[in-house]
């Protein structure tokens, strides 16, 4: 990976280019994406920044197949899974922050549930949960207080990076996450993926709608996607189809195009260019080939890239978009046929949970899905 440092962005973005499209032959024919990736990752100015807050488990589907070309700040308040991160994870990839993230520095208790991915500063709310199966997950059983912390401290501080990308997953905290980074967050990230609930599992946290307003209204950051998940009432597992109420799930944000010229030229060029190339990636990390290169002719107009150079990342970005459809517009009986079986086979938890598409889409082979 590239140095990043000022006078090499323009010769990184370059190398960019020139390492992607001599990989073109294995994306056109829809063969070795990995290897794609792999030219990429090397190709980078530097590596992207992720803030993965609630990172128990570690990294996740779309960073796990980039993780060569991420810096890790996993944030985990829980000290035995913060030291099996700390295990997994060298320092030079990344950081492990154990603290709670507010947006104010405070001291908060943590319920601790019999299920602990479902411990939150926030009591769980059984008047809701008790109409769903397997809510006993949900029992606290212990109480801890934590001490927090907010990610703008944090950055000012040098304790932290800034985050390129932000994944945020707290169980009901994430509006005060969001809220206590949010002159960090506006200014540098390119993308967001956070989960947001439709239903209060948690008493006084805040839904989606108010997530959504604060990112929007306070981030400068337009939704993309949702990946929902439903629940099944209580004694009603087997009936209907598998779907159930929509209860909570994962929203993921991008800069909106309409924005993108004045945010690169707050940026100056050099920054500007690292941004840039960090976009494009989250963008096809996401599957969103369209985005990057509606990114990339932003970036023309913005006056930090060559003509030449745009028209050659035009080229790549549309050798990897293009996937083999046999029929330009689909087709509709065929459709409902194949996806009536589909959903008959639909994997779900113990039949009354389910999970909708994944954010994006997904390349598998030629395909596109």
């Amino acid at each position: 990976m590239g140095s990043g440092g000022s006078g090499t962005l323009g010769l990184c973005l370059c190398r960019l280019v020139y390492s992607l499209d001599t990989n073109h032959v294995a994306v056109s024919q829809g063969l070795d994406m990995k290897k794609w990736w792999v030219a990429f990752v090397d190709a980078l100015p530097r590596r992207l920044v992720l803030l993965d807050v609630g990172a128990r488990g570690g990294l996740q589907r779309p960073w796990s197949m980039l993780q060569r070309g991420v810096y890790q700040i996993l944030v985990e308040p829980d000290p035995d899974e913060a030291a099996e991160l700390e295990e997994s994870l060298r320092s030079e990839d990344g950081q492990v922050v154990q603290h709670a993230l507010w947006n104010d520095q405070v001291l908060l208790p943590l319920y601790l549930t019999a299920n602990r991915r479902c411990s939150s500063v926030f009591r769980p709310n059984f008047r809701l949960l008790d109409q769903f199966p397997e809510s006993d997950r949900f029992k606290v059983e212990g109480q801890v207080s934590l001490e927090t912390r907010r990610v703008d401290d944090l950055v000012d501080s040098g304790l932290m990076r800034p985050p390129d990308f932000a994944k945020i997953d707290t169980q009901g905290a994430d509006l005060a996450v969001l809220s206590g980074g949010r002159r960090t967050f506006s200014k540098e990230l390119v993308g967001l993926e956070v989960e947001v609930e439709f239903a209060r599992l948690y008493e006084g946290q805040p839904l989606f709608t108010d997530i959504d307003k604060f990112v929007s209204k306070e981030l400068g950051l337009e939704l993309w996607d949702i990946r929902k998940t439903y629940w099944k009432y209580r004694g009603g597992e087997v009936l209907g189809g598998p779907k159930g109420r929509l209860v909570h799930g994962d929203a993921l944000y991008f800069r909106p195009i309409d924005s993108l010229k004045t945010w690169f030229d707050s940026l100056g060029p050099d920054a500007a260019r690292e941004k840039l190339a960090l976009l494009v990636m989250s963008a096809c990390a996401y599957g969103y080939a369209d985005f990057a290169l509606a990114a990339v002719e932003v970036s023309q107009a913005a006056d930090f890239l060559s003509s030449s150079e745009v028209e050659r990342l035009k080229g790549v970005l549309h050798k990897y978009g293009r996937g083999f459809r046999p029929l330009a517009n689909g087709h509709a009986a065929l459709y409902i046929v194949l996806d009536t079986v589909a959903r008959i086979f639909k994997p779900s938890h113990h039949g009354w949970a389910s999970i909708g598409q994944d954010l994006g889409s997904r390349r598998r082979g030629a395909f596109w899905t």
